[in-house]
């Protein structure tokens, strides 16, 4: 049996956020499940450790199907790692309504790379982060023609918002109430491998 690959991207870069604490709360859900299936594995993508800024590149990325023609070193280096992915998981907090410019960014040096490939969205804010959830939808099912499957809408307690609390190891009481929606995501996410 072939093992599969999934990605997790976070579209946060934020030091002080609670996308950590929200990756490990990810994490945990998910290490039963992979730690016994040798066909499943899980992988930690970082496209903010390549400083790809902004799409200087000549040509769009829909126009570049050999990943060998991308301008840029650190583009070709972030299309290795996306193209030996089969399946991701999209961890996103909402700013102002919608996904985090930078990750926006991060997404579109690539097209094919994404194209036709198994995604669940995992959104978090005061309402579940809704705005950003939809926006990921249109820009990944519908600009990158991705299979989306499944997906979660965590809200954040306003403390965790507005105030200094941040989600630590993905243990708070209140997250309890999502991994149902994150386990049957993933379970979905694999169906669709």
């Amino acid at each position: 049996m072939t093992t599969k690959t999934i990605g997790i991207l976070s579209a946060s870069i934020r030091e002080n956020g609670n996308n950590t604490g929200l990756l490990s709360f990810i994490n945990n859900i998910l290490k039963p499940v992979t730690t016994a299936s040798d066909s499943i594995k899980v992988v930690q993508l970082d496209p903010y450790a390549l400083n790809l800024g902004p799409i200087l590149d000549p040509v769009i990325s829909q126009g570049v199907k050999d990943p060998s023609k991308y301008k840029f070193e650190n583009t070709r280096e972030w299309s290795k790692s996306v193209a030996a992915c089969d399946a991701f998981i999209v961890v996103s907090p909402q700013y102002n309504w919608g996904i985090p410019g930078s990750f926006k960014t991060v997404l579109d040096h690539l097209f094919w790379e994404w194209k036709g490939k198994p995604c669940t969205i995992v959104t978090y804010g005061g309402h579940g982060g809704t705005k950003c959830h939809a926006h990921l939808v249109e820009v990944l099912g519908g600009g990158f023609k991705m299979n989306l499957v499944g997906g979660a809408k965590i809200t954040l307690p306003e403390e965790y918002i507005k105030g200094e609390k941040r989600v630590g190891k993905g243990e708070d009481d209140w997250l309890k109430e999502y991994e149902a929606d994150v386990r049957e995501s993933f379970d979905k996410l694999v169906a669709a491998l």
